[in-house]
């Protein structure tokens, strides 16, 4: 009776504790970075039981801390729907000029975006990646719960086939979706080298009772709560036709620490978000042709080379500074979370507040507007280096009986060989000086036939993301 007494009466502190920590956020950063965690013993905070976390509540207040920032400094506005509207306007190109038509963005709302943007970053920085994960792991992460546990058991069963014994994660966002599939979490996934990981059981209780986790959250979610180090992160429609796991002892991956692919549209983030996140954009020194690097002369690398009468033809992802073309399709990713432990944060903060917000930002009503443009975002705020595949995405599909193509999916192509191709045909004359040779329209004629002859055909296929369809999925 004693230790029952006991048990309730520290329960009870902890919980009672972290509902008035929750309720201001008022957890100091200093306490933070005064927890010592010591990641190498069994007893560690990333352990690979599940649940793991379960009695460790003050790893739960530490989260409940980080999601509480996010939510301090999220934007306020009287009527939000209000705070970025689209004009309607359908433009075709992407110059300075055409994007900031797309959306009536007030200066107080730039001014309201920008103060609490700037105030998250300076206090993000803060926060050390000692508790996000166990050093030196290397996986795979899926998301599950409901119909997806479905088709991420069907994507686990094609990386096995590729010959990839990488262990994996299916992230379950939601507790009662994790009740009812204890089959699936503890028969079904251990037989492949995989296990059910509850967002619940990572953030702990105060994170979830305060937030309302929506879909397009749960990539920032999954990567947030993994226990691995180094990151593959795939859809649950996505269908591996390559072992993945040279990419992770690769040059490439070490060097950036952060892999992604390309959408099939051209970046339509607004001019504003720059001044938001304090990205200097110099619109007078164009340095690419869509995502590919221009050869500027080593005597004017520093120097404006657009003219005034120029600019309104020169799309603004070209401009130095700017995020490059082409927009990102995130159905897979390669990270790093000790080298971009900040850009995951960050661009969680971005998803929170996404919807009405950034998203709008960083598509201005695009096709594919949500959670994708987040990632690189991120990273180019916080001066992190990636890597975009340059190969563009291709289609997979079929011809129906009066010739019409139906597409069905996309193929993604290998990053290295992507990047020895980039290396060979691209970055070596630059660093040469053979394509400095060049004026700026010759370089781009030569461009376009370097995508077209060698880089689309090239690149050996790594991934194939099906696109299920409405009837499937009705069935699932």
């Amino acid at each position: 009776r004693v230790k029952v007494i006991a048990a309730a009466t520290a329960f009870l502190f902890i919980g009672l504790v972290g509902i008035l920590h929750y309720n201001d956020y008022t957890l100091p950063l200093s306490l933070v970075d005064s927890m010592q965690f010591d990641t190498s013993t069994e007893d560690s905070l990333l352990l690979n039981d599940v649940p793991f976390f379960k009695d460790k509540p003050s790893f739960h207040l530490l989260w409940s801390r980080v999601f509480g920032l996010m939510y301090v400094y999220g934007p306020r506005f009287d009527n939000v729907d209000e705070a970025i509207k689209y004009t309607g306007k359908k433009t075709k190109g992407q110059s300075k000029s055409e994007l900031l038509s797309r959306a009536d963005i007030s200066p107080s709302t730039i001014d309201e975006l920008h103060n609490k943007h700037k105030a998250f970053v300076d206090d993000l920085l803060q926060i050390k990646p000692t508790y996000g994960y166990k050093k030196g792991t290397t996986g795979v992460v899926m998301i599950g719960g409901g119909r997806y546990s479905w088709l991420s058991y069907l994507s686990l069963l094609s990386l096995r086939e590729t010959g990839c014994t990488l262990p994996v994660e299916v992230i379950i966002p939601k507790y009662s979706d994790y009740e009812k599939e204890m089959e699936f979490c503890y028969t079904i996934l251990p037989h492949h080298n995989a296990k059910c990981v509850v967002v619940l059981e990572v953030l702990g209780p105060l994170v979830m009772m305060k937030n309302e986790f929506h879909s397009y959250q749960y990539k920032g979610l999954a990567l947030l709560v993994t226990s691995f180090q180094n990151v593959l992160m795939l859809d649950s429609d996505n269908m591996m036709v390559r072992n993945p796991e040279s990419i992770f002892s690769s040059e490439l991956f070490k060097k950036y620490g952060l892999i992604t692919w390309p959408d099939y549209w051209k970046r339509t983030i607004s001019p504003e978000f720059y001044k938001i996140a304090l990205l200097k954009v110099d619109e007078n020194k164009r340095v690419r042709f869509l995502r590919f690097p221009l050869a500027l002369d080593h005597n004017t690398e520093t120097e404006a080379n657009v003219n005034p009468d120029e600019i309104e033809n020169i799309p603004y992802a070209e401009f130095d500074g700017a995020i490059p073309n082409l927009s990102t399709e995130s159905g897979q990713l390669f990270v790093n979370k000790d080298i971009h432990w900040h850009t995951i944060l960050l661009l969680m903060y971005y998803n929170i507040h996404g919807p009405k917000l950034y998203y709008r930002l960083f598509s201005l009503g695009a096709q594919g507007e949500g959670d994708k443009e987040t990632f690189t975002a991120a990273a180019s705020v916080l001066g992190k280096k990636y890597y975009q595949v340059y190969t563009p995405v291709a289609t997979l599909g079929y011809s129906e009986a009066k010739g019409k193509f139906q597409g069905v999916g996309m193929i993604q192509k290998d990053p290295l060989q992507d990047y020895e191709a980039f290396q060979t045909y691209i970055s070596g004359p630059i660093k040469s000086g053979e394509m400095g040779k060049l004026l700026i329209p010759e370089q781009i004629e030569q461009l376009k036939e370097i995508e077209k002859s060698i880089l689309e055909k090239r690149a050996v296929v790594l991934g194939l993301c099906i696109a299920i369809s409405p009837s499937l999925i009705q069935l699932i």
